[in-house]
């Protein structure tokens, strides 16, 4: 039976135009946006505000995907928002 295997491969062209798509709005959007805030804000607190960012991704994914994310994901979650309301509040 060779060469009737079927190709598995996931390099769809969907997926490569949603993976393009989703690198220029998360490098290009998102970074313009952080260079907007750090002309008028404390590069501390945006650094600390923009490296929280994909904990809001946590349940965006959930939504999108259908799948819940793994508890690992949720536990470094509430690491990273507990260790940034800690620097914000103490700060």
């Amino acid at each position: 039976m060779r060469g009737t295997e079927k190709d598995h491969s996931v390099w769809t062209r969907t997926i490569i135009l949603k993976t393009i798509g989703s690198g220029v709005i998360g490098m290009g959007v998102g970074m313009t946006l952080v260079m907007f805030a750090l002309t008028d804000g404390e590069a501390g607190i945006v650094s600390t505000l923009s490296s929280a960012a994909p904990v809001v991704m946590l349940p965006v994914l959930w939504v999108t995907s259908q799948e819940r994310p793994a508890l690992g994901a949720w536990i470094g979650a509430l690491f990273v928002f507990s260790g940034t309301a800690l620097i914000l509040n103490l700060g």
